[in-house]
């Protein structure tokens, strides 16, 4: 019966396995969360309907707005002609920047995940695409401001924070020391 010895052969202590720093945890939860709102935001106006969601902006904008001298109810059926038609026209703008939106959600949560061994490559890609969901986000939120409804505001809002947090998470030097201690180990 042959036994093995379980000290290390170069004489030294053996090396245990780094501990995941609690950052890293933070930038991943971030990240992945920022990217599932996006995805949330991109997927409500695809299944709701851009021109739908269109409309219904103006609608409230053009409802919003009282003119003196006019029937009331004359302006509410210019308002629904008016909505209907803006509604067709702003409807594909909305859906273009629901599939960019959809697109960077997806790919922020994807490499979001992907962050666990803190891979410098992969901080890189997850750090783009949180540029980008911010900079679709705010297409979102700033352009359409109090007309978007509520559910576009909230997702539009916490993924432009979460994937702001998930930036300055992601380049804490305590996530790059892990990532140099788990290359050494390898």
């Amino acid at each position: 019966m042959s036994t093995y010895s379980t000290n290390p052969t170069h004489g030294g202590q053996a090396m245990t396995a780094p501990s995941r720093p609690g950052t890293l945890v933070a930038a991943l939860g971030a990240a992945a969360l920022a990217g599932l709102l996006a995805v949330i935001n991109g997927v409500y106006v695809l299944a709701t309907g851009g021109a739908k969601v269109a409309a219904e902006m103006v609608g409230s904008l053009v409802a919003s707005e009282e003119i003196p001298g006019v029937d009331p109810e004359l302006a509410k059926s210019v308002a629904a002609q008016a909505s209907t038609a803006a509604g067709a026209v702003a409807g594909d703008l909305l859906e273009n920047r629901a599939y960019l939106f959809l697109g960077a959600g997806v790919l922020l949560l994807l490499f979001g995940l992907l962050m666990v061994k803190a891979n410098t490559g992969i901080r890189i890609v997850t750090t783009i695409f949180a540029v980008i969901t911010v900079a679709v986000a705010g297409f979102f939120t700033l352009d359409y401001g109090s007309l978007a409804p509520s559910m576009m505001a909230i997702t539009g809002w916490g993924a432009a924070i979460l994937a702001i947090a998930a930036i300055v998470l992601t380049w804490l030097p305590a996530n790059g020391s892990y990532a140099k201690a788990l290359k050494q180990r390898a």
